[in-house]
Formats: C-alpha cells, structure tokens, sequence
C-alpha cells in the first residue's frame, strides 16, 4: 500500500473497521514505509516487500500506482487472495482482462476500487431515473470531473475510469463507442459517448470532462426529455436539484454524506465473507478500460 495520498486514505479507514471489529490489518508494504504516520496498529508489521505478507494475509488492498496493479495483483492471486484493486484495475485492457481471467480461474474475488458506486447521492440519483421522475427518454449527460493538479498524475486514467463506473452505476451499462476527443484549459480532455438503448433517445450522448486544474469539481447532469437533474458529488453537504425547463422551476433535495471509501471496504469484506467471487463490478471496470483505450469513431 502507498504509504501517501489514497493509500494513506485506505489505511485510515483500515484502522477504523480493525477498532469495530470488521477486519484485522496484517500488515502494510510501502517502498518507503519509514514515511508513514501510521495510528497504533493492534496488529501487523511494516514492510518493503508487499510478498512478505502473503502468509498472513487473506485479502489486500492495492493502491499502488496503477501501473505496478498488474504484476503485484496476478502475484497475490496467484496464491488465492481477494483483492480491492484502486482505479484503474490496470493500464491496458489486456492486463486487465488477465487479472480477470485469472480471479475467475483462482476463485478469488477481486474488486474494483470505484468509491462512486457506494456513494449514496449517486444511488439516489440512480432512483430518480429509473423512477421516470425526467420523463420517458433521457436526452443526454454532461459529466465533469476536475481536481487539483498532481505532480506524475493524468487526468485520462486517473479521473475517467470514475466517469464511466457512474454511468455503469446510473444506467447499469456503459456507453457503446467514443465519438470525440479534445483538449481545454491545459491538461484537460473533454470526450464525447454515445449510448445505444431503447429508453435513450437516438444518438443519446454523455460529454465528459476530465482534467487538473486548482479548484476541485464534480458534478452530473441528466437532461431527461421532461425534467432535468444536477448535482454536485463532491460538496459537503450532499444535494441534487430537479428543474424543470419549460417553467424553469426548481426544487431541491438533500441525500445524507456517507463515508464512500469505508463502505467499499466494507462491501469488499462482505464479498469474501459470502464468497462471491465473481464479483459484478470487475467486469464493469475492465470493459471501462477496454471503452477509455478505443479509437474515435466518426459521428
């Protein structure tokens, strides 16, 4: 586990489910461990080598640079243990299309590190639609996901595999092909997608933006053919608002904040505890790979 940034954030939340009683920390591997501030562990050793807790561990957590996912997750799965792997699985569709192949062989579980799926205002967004509260059709989606600038960071992989599991997690499928792709403000990307289902109007689209820039932003909107729906999915006091465009009425609604990467963690355990090994998020994730490497196709 990296001993900053997310991997700090796991261990965190590590130590909290351990004081509850969800989990025991056996142990945590860093190439630099020494930079870790670490709570009191009950339990547990530190280490260079994350190999050297293969015997005492059931399950890990892999928020390493995403580049290192492959050869450190095939290695543990290899010996049969479940793993939560950080967005992205993997860098390539091929590397990560064999992480799958190989859990499903081993029987492990091996989970995707999606924190936006377990949040409850998407959840509560997903209701909304399926309610028909936006009307018969959805007409389109506009998604940006921006955040401050890291220093070996990518906007592409880090912040667009978020993107594409909020579509899966909202309309339980993703987009079926890439119709644009482009720069703005610096080292951002804009994308446009294009989904084909019967209760999508024709050529429906969701224009996604990702990229660095200092002030964080994260927000949904879905145009539905007689209401539309906007949120802000990182404000600390969680809402959304309907509006309607005709009257430009507006109402809105609150959604109780919960601790996303906790109840992922915990949804990690509960999958072993019940052994579902085939876990139904991997296979959204590494077809979201397979979507984020495709070419551009004419519109």
């Amino acid at each position: 586990m990296r001993a900053i940034d997310w991997g700090a954030k796991h261990l965190s939340e590590l130590i909290t489910l351990e004081e509850e009683g969800v989990l025991e920390v056996s142990g945590v591997a860093d190439i630099a461990y020494e930079r870790l501030q670490l709570p009191a562990l009950k339990t547990g050793k530190l280490t260079r080598n994350h190999e050297k807790l293969l015997g005492d561990s059931d399950a890990a957590i892999i928020a390493t640079p995403p580049e290192t996912h492959i050869d450190i997750a095939l290695k543990w799965i290899s010996e049969g243990k479940h793993l939560l792997v950080e967005k992205p699985v993997a860098t390539s569709y091929v590397d990560a299309l064999k992480l799958m192949v190989r859990a499903i062989d081993n029987q492990v579980c091996v989970m995707p590190g999606h924190i936006y799926r377990f949040s409850r205002l998407v959840k509560e967004i997903r209701r909304v639609y399926e309610s028909g509260e936006l009307g018969g059709s959805v007409k389109g989606v506009n998604m940006r996901f921006i955040t401050p600038s890291a220093p070996k960071g990518d906007p592409y992989w880090d912040l667009l595999p978020h993107c594409l599991d909020v579509c899966h997690s909202i309309f339980d499928s993703l987009p079926s092909k890439k119709q644009g792709h482009g720069f703005f403000d610096g080292r951002c990307f804009s994308l446009l997608y294009e989904y084909n289902k019967p209760h999508m109007n024709p050529g429906f689209q969701v224009r996604i933006e990702v990229g660095f820039l200092p002030q964080k932003h994260r927000s949904i909107e879905i145009l539905g053919d007689q209401k539309w729906l906007s949120t802000d999915v990182v404000a600390t006091f969680q809402h959304y608002y309907i509006t309607d465009p005709k009257t430009g009425a507006r109402t809105e609604h609150w959604v109780p904040p919960n601790n996303t990467l906790q109840d992922e963690i915990r949804a990690f355990v509960r999958n072993i505890e019940q052994k579902e090994v085939g876990n139904e998020y991997l296979q959204a994730a590494v077809d979201g790979i397979k979507l984020i490497e495709s070419p551009i196709l004419p519109i």
